[in-house]
């Protein structure tokens, strides 16, 4: 359908006409096809770098897996055992938490806050990658304190400051009044995770000690963290039988479906939006080719008559249309794949309320090509309408009228 004679008519249409404002039609819907492919590739590579961070850091926090099961049971040594022999699993860390209260300056009934303990055997490698703590000797902690919540109670670890933690599910006193238990401890230092839940609201404290604090009640038993997140699945299966009535098993996702379903929901609808801007760019394409098939009434009249086919006609404006729709969409994925190279070696700076330093982008060869194939198809699609009308046009008709 698109032999030579359709392209090089299509050309001359496009680029060799008396009448000027076709090349500045034709540049504005190339245009806004380039703008709109441009557009897509660009949010999509933000997006994706974004989840990608987050997934990093919030693994780096959470581990992969989360294995629900009381400590000191019996059951969790042994799946802790098995589960560290497993090629896929890179460590395995057992853990409580439990929700106190945290007061500063206890000797001075200071500010309190709410907040979640945990309790760890030690500070996990992965852990470490992935926040900033001050200062950063770590041999004798005692507390490490999400910045925010130290802010809140006016706690820092150069000041060699306590503070109380307070368990309101305490036990029974010998009075029969019910004394909540609390324990006081040194702010030996501050982490940061870029996480408002961490930075807001966490305190990390050996295991031993939160255990003693929490008791029965906590919520307690083993990290698991993978060394590639493409084994989730496969791990998670093979964890689910090994660990059977005995507990639960969540992965990280399924600990923060809220989250996720905010941020899937968030690129759909921003995905559909520049799709939806996309179409209404290949409108210019419909309202081009259309006058084009008004203006050149007589010119089609002629070459049907000098024998020009209708497979060759309809080629002609198919042209036109491959010709804008094509050009456009590897006009703005180049320049989206250009855009994400850029960002990516030269990252933006972003200020202290987004919790990031800069803007993460992730660089997708497929899906910017997977985006340029639309925008080309969007702009064909967009060409079937004059071109049916431009097939339809009788010859004698046409040349009377001219």
């Amino acid at each position: 359908m698109f032999d030579s004679l359709s392209r090089l008519i299509a050309w001359r249409y496009l680029f060799a006409t008396r009448q000027h404002f076709i090349p500045l039609l034709s540049g504005v819907a190339l245009g806004g096809v380039a703008l709109g492919v441009f557009s897509l590739a660009l949010v999509l590579g933000v997006m994706r770098g974004f989840q990608n961070e987050l997934n990093s850091r919030w693994i780096g926090l959470n581990a992969h897996l989360t294995v629900n099961i009381p400590l000191n049971g019996g059951d969790d040594k042994k799946i802790r055992e098995t589960a560290s022999l497993w090629p896929e699993v890179k460590e395995v860390a057992p853990f409580v938490d439990g929700e106190v209260i945290v007061q500063g300056h206890p000797e001075n009934e200071g500010p309190s806050a709410a907040a979640k303990i945990r309790g760890v055997e030690s500070l996990s490698p992965v852990f470490l990658e992935k926040v900033k703590i001050y200062p950063e000797d770590l041999e004798s902690w005692q507390l490490l304190g999400g910045h925010e919540l130290m802010a809140i109670l006016g706690m820092h670890p150069d000041n060699a400051e306590k503070v109380t933690v307070i368990y309101p599910l305490g036990e029974v006193g010998p009075t029969g009044e019910f004394v909540p238990r609390q324990k006081t401890f040194e702010v030996t230092h501050v982490f940061k995770t870029g996480l408002y839940d961490w930075d807001a609201m966490r305190v990390i404290v050996p295991l031993w000690t939160a255990k003693g604090l929490l008791g029965k009640q906590s919520e307690s038993g083993l990290l698991i963290y993978l060394k590639n997140l493409s084994d989730l699945d496969a791990v998670e299966k093979r964890l689910q039988k090994l660990v059977g009535d005995k507990g639960t098993v969540a992965t990280f996702a399924e600990q923060n479906k809220r989250l996720f379903a905010a941020l899937k929901l968030e690129r759909l609808a921003m995905i559909s939006f520049l799709v939806l801007f996309g179409v209404i760019a290949s409108f210019s394409i419909t309202g081009l080719l259309l006058m084009f098939v008004d203006s050149k009434r007589r010119d089609l009249a002629i070459l049907k008559a000098c024998g020009l086919s209708p497979w060759q006609a309809k080629g002609l404006f198919l042209s036109l249309g491959g010709i804008l729709g094509g050009a456009g969409a590897v006009i703005g994925g180049l320049l989206g794949l250009s855009a994400c190279v850029v960002l990516k070696a030269f990252p933006i700076p972003l200020p202290t309320t987004y919790y990031l330093d800069y803007l993460p982008v992730e660089i997708q060869p497929f899906w910017i090509f997977f985006v340029m194939v639309v925008g080309a198809l969007l702009a064909l699609v967009s060409s079937l309408y004059p071109v049916r009308m431009a097939s339809r046009m009788e010859i004698l008709p046409m040349l009377r009228e001219e």
